[in-house]
């Protein structure tokens, strides 16, 4: 898809031919090739721990996953990589290929390094959690420096282990923002993560519900993603000073 003229942004008539014309050249350039390379940026199998359960062809929402004569294959033109496959594999079969729950996990114990309470972590999808969050630092909106953001392909990508994880590293409280209903860049993600984070909360009970927050946000929200914040810093050190 390429973007020409105006929808770009305010534009006289001379740029609107000028970039039409180089958008146009670019399209020539590619469709002369006599194939295409496309980079990867999705999915790696570790076929011997796959137990074939197919968890996460149901998953998948864009149905790149499939199991045949007992292998697990993914179709990598179809593969967006929001890693939501991943969250839901019990045997640690799937992983990111960049976003790797390994460097996430390290991301998580680094910052559990900072001492004061309450701390946060918050795993924010690049597409509008992490992008609102961007605007509030761009807008230089105040929000609680003990908050940690670590950004996800999509909200869908996180699972329970990765919020576990974040406690037991001693974090107080785990954001989850992502994308607004409707809005999601990976079709039905977002609506994943609220059943997720809804059965999760119902497991672990009245402790879950006030530790873990999910909210939707579109990419110019900075305002509200610094509200959002701070509300949850301020109820957390209530609970805090309730606990001393």
């Amino acid at each position: 898809i390429f973007g020409v003229g105006s929808i770009k942004g305010p534009l006289d008539y001379n740029s609107v031919i000028s970039s039409s014309n180089d958008v146009a050249i670019k399209i020539i350039s590619l469709l002369s090739n006599d194939y295409l390379i496309t980079e990867f940026s999705g999915i790696e199998i570790k076929e011997e721990n796959c137990g074939l359960c197919g968890l996460c062809i149901l998953s998948c929402p864009y149905n790149a996953i499939t199991i045949e004569a007992d292998k697990i294959a993914i179709d990598k033109f179809k593969c967006k990589g929001c890693g939501t496959c991943v969250s839901v594999c019990p045997t640690n079969a799937l992983d990111m290929n960049i976003d790797t729950t390994e460097k996430i996990i390290k991301s998580v114990e680094i910052f559990s390094k900072f001492n004061l309470r309450p701390k946060i972590i918050a795993f924010c999808c690049r597409s509008c959690g992490y992008a609102a969050a961007d605007e509030a630092g761009l807008k230089k909106l105040f929000y609680n420096p003990s908050t940690f953001i670590i950004q996800v392909p999509c909200t869908g990508r996180v699972d329970a282990s990765l919020i576990f994880k974040s406690f037991k590293l001693g974090f107080d409280g785990v954001m989850i923002i992502g994308c607004r209903k409707d809005s999601c860049r990976y079709i039905n993600s977002v609506e994943r993560v609220r059943e997720k984070v809804k059965l999760l909360k119902e497991v672990l009970g009245p402790i879950a519900e006030n530790r873990i927050v999910r909210k939707s946000l579109n990419a110019v929200e900075g305002s509200k993603f610094a509200e959002i914040v701070n509300s949850f810093h301020e109820r957390l050190s209530e609970e805090i000073k309730n606990e001393t």
